[in-house]
């Protein structure tokens, strides 16, 4: 696992429909690594219901803070973190209660708590009329570039994205990179790649 203390804000960058608002900006910071943006963005973490949540249950299981970037790692892209029975009772009842609309699909103990279970699950709980398109948007998807720019190919399928880089990153054909709602989130190592692709969606069931 990586020491990297922006891989979630930039995954949770990624959610924002104004990527010029003020809690964007300060994602965005916090994503590139800024250590002066990090203390608010994780505030700012702390009051979004499911994420939170999400990483409460990984870091609990492992005797981790939620906020130390291993526990981010895990749950956008998978890590030896996931690598338990979790009791899904607590959390599948509180986004239930807070947004009735969510699928109420309570899943298996033994599928890993990575972000594209709770995709496959509840949907895009703050929006309740998506299309499959956006929703398949909000799976975080390994890819590689096509032409170093904006055009790059599912790693699962070959399909291909047009996607965002507001990161910066200077990205080589060969190498993996996660994309979330169309955004380049992370440029993967090869273990990081394959932990996406066998928790985000071999072991999902």
């Amino acid at each position: 696992m990586d020491d990297d203390k922006g891989l979630g804000f930039r995954f949770i960058y990624a959610t924002r429909k104004n990527p010029y608002d003020k809690k964007a900006t300060l994602l965005h910071s916090a994503g590139l690594g800024l250590e002066s943006a990090m203390e608010e963005a994780w505030a700012l973490v702390e009051q979004m219901p499911i994420i939170h949540l999400w990483y409460q249950v990984i870091a609990e299981a492992n005797g981790f803070d939620p906020k130390e970037p291993e526990v981010a790692e895990a749950y956008w892209l998978g890590s030896e973190l996931l690598d338990h029975l979790f009791d899904y009772s607590c959390i599948h009842r509180r986004i239930t209660d807070r947004f009735p609309h969510a699928e109420p699909r309570k899943p298996n103990n033994a599928i890993p708590p990575h972000h594209n279970l709770h995709v496959s699950h509840y949907g895009i709980v703050s929006e309740p009329d998506v299309s499959a398109e956006e929703r398949t948007a909000c799976l975080v998807i390994p890819a590689k570039s096509l032409d170093g720019v904006a055009r790059f190919e599912s790693l699962l399928d070959e399909r291909e994205l047009k996607v965002r880089n507001p990161f910066g990153y200077l990205i080589e054909n060969s190498n993996p990179v996660a994309i979330h709602k169309d955004v380049v989130c992370a440029v993967l190592s090869n273990e990081q790649n394959q932990n996406l692709q066998v928790y985000g969606f071999e072991l999902q069931g």
